[in-house]
């Protein structure tokens, strides 16, 4: 398959409680002919470790005529450990970003990790880091 990653939006804003950049980028994963999904990641500068990046992925089918019924979103965040970056799914309900209308049902830790779903989502989570300079500088790497 061919991927092609692209970004639809992003968006910066100073945070809060720092004023650092907090960057949010929305965009879609493509395979071939065929959108595989959409997706949201999100971090702000400096606060890697004590409010880590986040992702989610609305996977199934995008485009004309296509509704939330017929995707899943699952989540994660990128944390650090003595091994380098690692992603750690999460409730993706835990996390806000659109509604299920739209993104699909939210999936739990347990409904991603107990299935299949496992390795198309950390292969897509693959392909966007792989991807994308951006989003790959944050898990240590810098893909051209």
């Amino acid at each position: 398959m061919n991927y092609e990653i692209e970004h639809d939006s992003e968006h910066e804003q100073d945070c809060s409680c720092c004023g650092n950049t907090s960057h949010t980028i929305f965009g879609y994963v493509h395979a071939d002919e065929s959108t595989l999904a959409a997706f949201c990641v999100k971090w702000t500068d400096g606060h890697e470790l004590d409010n880590p990046p986040w992702f989610l992925l609305s996977m199934g089918a995008w485009g004309d005529g296509s509704t939330g019924e017929e995707r899943v979103t699952a989540g994660c965040i990128l944390i650090q450990t003595d091994d380098g970056p690692r992603f750690s799914v999460v409730d993706s309900s835990s996390v806000e970003w659109r509604s299920p209308d739209l993104v699909g049902r939210h999936l739990t830790r347990d409904q991603v990790m107990g299935g299949e779903l496992a390795a198309h989502f950390f292969n897509l989570l693959d392909q966007i880091t792989l991807g994308s300079e951006q989003i790959g500088s944050l898990v240590g790497r810098v893909h051209a």
